[in-house]
């Protein structure tokens, strides 16, 4: 089975609320469904297991799908391709089939990450027609094909998924009831928030990070030099171009030397504790394969710490030790690194809090100063070291220690961010004693880094919030990052509509954005051309860096194809809604279910129909000649006869009626219910009265011919 066609939903799409792939799946002919082999579901059920996938709480019960009969392809793939996204977003994800046609069937699930749950839906296939074939494999051939298709995705689905960085700050931010979606759709960078109040994340680094600061500590000289002229403490170093050079360092360092390119991080090429000259034109060696530059440290003694620093202020704390296995005095180094590296929480890429630990030319020399190689079989209890440095990144774990640093060790951290110039940093700091201050028993920063993995104090100490601060940087507390949104659907003039609210709006002072069927504007300047009013015209406002408030309309055509670009909105109007039939008229009321306020015509009773099932929805009602009927709460725009039997454009909201303008002062080419749609509008934004009163007059003048 392979994939003919996927199709990406929005929200408030035909299945669910949230984001939605529709997968159309070609049928194999050895595909049959019918009896699910036992031997097949247990080899399914136990790779999962295996794999850490377990059935999530009030998540789909596959046990239950594998017995039941008659058994449904879509079904079963649907409800793989849910427990397979458990991998990189755990939680309930909801899923579902259609009607399997003569040569295809397809299946609907929930999207945590639209991009992630793509590259889930081709080993849920294999599965399934693993599960379903015609021929089935004896319990062994099953057993090995699911190691085999599960094997691939563990190591596939990494190059899809976000790293555990940017999915601990996705966690937070939902929370927060901040929205987010990747900036492309395979970017490892993500976008949070919208419109003005939008910021890009890749991992824990935003686009408020200096680009000049973090150049400064990748370049470990440099930043060395920096700290050293700051008078901060840092070890004695050099930087060598040659073995000349590096011979020089003997004399003017002396031994144990660290090594370590210039450039690279995560611990890469760095070769610590070294004692002999051999050993150090060696490390050189490996080092200048990077290419950008050698640095010769004094080893510092003592423990190796991650100082977290976020917008000057110290945050967090974690003691890193090297990646090790403890003996049990029967199996050998590789079974125990092997039994180690099982553990799901540990992966070769930076999709889990710990990473896998790997046998190369640093882990050999651990080895061998040891007197043990991998063949060697430790005593029970006796700890095996496997990595010189103490980095998460090659296989280390770590120690929450954030209450005991000494407030000098914090204070220093602190300075050495400001040196550099970073909003975040994390501080590699090596000290005998964190809990006493550096000025009494030494220490020094052996690194400052930016581009920084929160894994050290994950790993730590899950409970110790270190996301928190790092949102702090774009959004204060309580602001989820959203702008105010006015969606529009249904029939008649949704143009003059939008466009009349953004230009009350922008006479406000508040740069708002509009699209629809002629364009898209922003700040009353037109964007882009075309029929927009649709999916495609919301993103491009709420991506707008200039869009403060955003006015769309949408054809309920395109809603009931693609559902909507947002969760949620502030208000929603619904016109036309009789003029409406079948699929689009239940995409145009699934807009009422997003918004928080409603704007209705008051006599169209099937759209009033729909306002009342919705429950805790305030409801604003727009009139023509005439007074709506009273309503307990909410408020009605109508146009009624003033003073001198002239008609106006009158407002009342609760026991207040305020005349807005003479109708007689609208040019003849505004049409007056799309004008009172327009301000009732504004009035659900919030904006008040009389600054709508007041703006009315500046957006005629301004009125297109």
């Amino acid at each position: 089975m392979h994939v003919r066609h996927v199709e990406e939903l929005g929200y408030h799409n035909r299945y669910f609320k949230r984001r939605t792939l529709q997968f159309v799946i070609e049928r194999e002919a050895s595909v049959v469904e019918g009896a699910v082999p036992p031997a097949h579901s247990k080899a399914v059920l136990r790779g999962l297991a295996e794999l850490g996938l377990r059935r999530p709480p009030g998540g789909p019960a596959l046990e239950e799908l594998f017995a039941r009969a008659p058994r449904d392809a879509g079904v079963l793939a649907g409800a793989l391709t849910a427990r397979l996204q458990t991998a990189a977003h755990p939680g309930v994800w909801a899923f579902g089939s259609l009607p399997a046609q003569e040569n295809h069937f397809s299946f609907y699930v929930e999207a945590a990450d639209p991009t992630f749950l793509r590259s889930c839906a081709q080993p849920a296939l294999e599965l399934t027609a693993l599960l379903l074939a015609a021929t089935p494999e004896r319990v062994e051939g099953a057993e090995a094909a699911v190691a085999q298709i599960l094997g691939r995705f563990r190591e596939d689905g990494t190059n899809t998924a976000l790293s555990h960085n940017m999915r601990e700050i996705l966690a937070k931010a939902e929370a927060q009831g901040i929205p987010w979606k990747r900036a492309t759709a395979r970017a490892a960078h993500v976008v949070l928030g919208q419109g003005r109040k939008r910021r890009y994340y890749n991992g824990v680094m935003c686009d408020l990070d200096s680009l000049v600061s973090f150049e400064i500590s990748r370049n470990k000289l440099l930043c060395h030099r920096m700290l050293a002229t700051a008078g901060l403490p840092v070890p004695v170093a050099a930087e060598v171009r040659n073995e000349r050079q590096v011979r020089e360092t003997i004399k003017a360092i002396g031994f144990p030397m660290v090594v370590k390119p210039n450039s690279m991080n995560k611990g890469t090429g760095v070769v610590v504790g070294i004692e002999s000259e051999e050993e150090l034109l060696q490390a050189f060696a490996a080092a200048s394969s990077y290419g950008t530059g050698v640095l010769v440290e004094g080893m510092i003694p003592g423990d190796d710490h991650r100082l977290l620093v976020v917008d000057g202020r110290f945050v967090a704390a974690s003691l890193r030790r090297p990646a090790q296995v403890v003996g049990d005095g029967t199996r050998s180094l590789r079974a125990l690194i092997e039994e180690a590296n099982a553990d799901p929480r540990r992966s070769r890429k930076e999709v889990t809090v710990l990473a896998e630990i790997e046998i190369d030319s640093d882990s050999e020399r651990q080895l061998a100063r040891q007197g043990l190689t991998l063949d060697s079989v430790p005593a029970e209890g006796q700890a095996v070291r496997l990595k010189g440095t103490a980095n998460i990144a090659t296989g280390g774990s770590g120690e929450d220690v954030t209450e005991k640093v000494h407030p000098d060790n914090a204070a220093m951290a602190e300075n050495a961010a400001r040196t550099v110039g970073l909003g975040l940093a994390g501080i590699d700091f090596i000290t005998g004693d964190i809990s006493r201050s550096y000025r009494e028993v030494g220490g020094a920063i052996c690194e400052v880094n930016t581009s920084i993995s929160l894994a050290p104090h994950r790993a730590a100490d899950p409970s110790r919030d270190v996301i928190t601060p790092l949102l702090r940087r774009s959004f204060a507390a309580g602001d989820d990052g959203r702008i105010p949104i006015a969606a529009v659907t249904g029939s008649g003039k949704l143009a003059e509509i939008v466009r009349g609210l953004a230009d009350i709006l922008n006479a406000t002072g508040t740069v708002c954005g509009d699209t629809s069927a002629e364009g898209a504007r922003v700040a009353g300047q037109r964007v882009t051309a075309g029929k927009l009013d649709s999916y495609r015209g919301a993103e491009i406002l709420l991506n707008d860096p200039d869009c403060a408030a955003a006015a769309i309309a949408l054809d309920p055509e395109n809603v009931a194809q693609r559902g909507l670009a947002f969760d949620r909105c502030t208000v929603a109007g619904l016109f036309g809604l009789s003029q409406l039939q079948g699929e689009a008229r239940a995409a145009a009321l699934r807009l009422l279910d997003a918004a928080d306020t409603l704007v209705l015509p008051a006599d169209d009773l099937a759209a009033l129909e729909a306002a009342a099932a919705a429950e805790g929805k305030r409801l604003l009602l727009v009139g023509g000649d005439g007074e709506p009927r009273r309503l307990d709460e909410g408020a009605t725009a109508f146009l009624a006869e003033g003073k001198g039997r002239k008609r106006e454009l009158v407002f009342r909201s609760g026991d207040r009626r305020q005349a807005i303008l003479p109708a007689g002062e609208l040019p003849e080419r505004k049409d007056l219910a799309s004008c009172l749609a327009a301000i009732a509008l504004a009035y659900g934004l919030g904006q008040p009265l009389d600054a709508i009163a007041a703006a009315l007059p500046v957006t005629l003048e301004s009125a297109p011919a």
